[in-house]
């Protein structure tokens, strides 16, 4: 028996597969735009861990040390990369005056759990050895990630918290995967013109996980969802569209970052389906959501 959905937005449901550029397309666009200095930079460190490609995008007239948007992935796991969307991060970053550090982690199957989670790491540990070359400030970062990407994002602050007492200057969780045991039922809500259903979440976690998906063998730092402890954790935003079947357990996210004193806003978007504002980013509702989105990452960053 399907539950009720609220309405979706029509202007949203119009406009869903008008599309935005491939990724390759929109990065040589963004090359030739010229108000970024973009370098395609290997992330090393000591020991065995593995080089990680990244993408450093700086503002050509940025002067001085900048703060960082993290990104560690395009989202979905077993599609797209950090070059996705990068468009619309570099606008944020511009008009925050913050460069861009965006992950290529390696993607299913050699990227299953903890390989990706991994290469965020060496990331941040590489962004604090190198702050003073990649001229930014590797304490003020703020960690980025929509859906699959809000696992890893989620995941990575729990771990600086838990291994190295490193604490990032916020997280923005956008539509994140969460738990991988609470995947709802196929039959928990119809389908909506987003596409995500129960099937998606899934398969999503699978990439991620493989066999371990549900199992013991699964941390918090890969499904933060599964956090028995979600306090001293970043300032963190998190939105979700009132019809995104990721929705209720990024509610309860927030509620258990409120009920140990953490600081977290939550945005729910009536009529919003998931990924909607890159979707249909001319739609009222994202302009709406970016605005907020933009927003709280101004009032982040004049914190320190």
């Amino acid at each position: 028996m399907h539950c009720p959905a609220p309405p979706v937005d029509p202007e949203l449901a119009s406009m869903v597969g008008l599309g935005a550029p491939s990724s390759t397309s929109a990065l040589e666009v963004l090359r030739r735009d010229g108000a970024f200095i973009i370098e395609e930079r290997q992330a090393s460190v000591q020991g065995p861990a593995p080089d990680v490609p990244v993408l450093v995008c700086r503002p050509r007239e940025a002067i001085g040390r900048l703060p960082v948007l993290l990104l560690p992935h395009g989202g979905g796991m077993d599609l797209g990369s950090p070059r996705q969307n990068l468009g619309y991060y570099l606008h944020v970053a511009r008009e925050l005056n913050a460069a861009v550090v965006a992950i290529e982690c390696r993607a299913a199957p050699e990227g299953l759990c903890p390989v990706a989670a991994d290469d965020c790491l060496t990331v941040v540990t590489w962004l604090g050895a190198c702050a003073q070359d990649l001229a930014v400030h590797a304490e003020r970062v703020v960690l980025i990630g929509s859906g699959g990407a809000g696992a890893l994002a989620g995941g990575l602050a729990l771990r600086l918290r838990d291994r190295l007492d490193l604490r990032p200057l916020g997280q923005v969780l956008l539509s994140p995967l969460l738990h991988d045991r609470t995947v709802p039922p196929p039959d928990a809500r119809p389908a909506h013109p987003g596409g995500w259903t129960a099937r998606t979440i899934e398969t999503a976690w699978t990439h991620l996980l493989g066999d371990h998906r549900g199992t013991s063998d699964v941390t918090p730092y890969a499904a933060p969802g599964r956090a028995d402890d979600l306090s001293d954790l970043p300032p963190t935003y998190l939105e979700v569209g009132a019809l995104d079947i990721l929705r209720d357990e990024v509610v309860s996210y927030a509620h258990r970052m409120w009920a140990t004193g953490g600081d977290a806003e939550l945005h729910i978007w009536s009529g919003a389906f998931h990924g909607f504002d890159f979707l249909a980013p001319a739609a009222a509702v994202s302009r709406q959501a970016r605005a907020a989105r933009l927003d709280w990452l101004r009032r982040i960053l004049i914190r320190r």
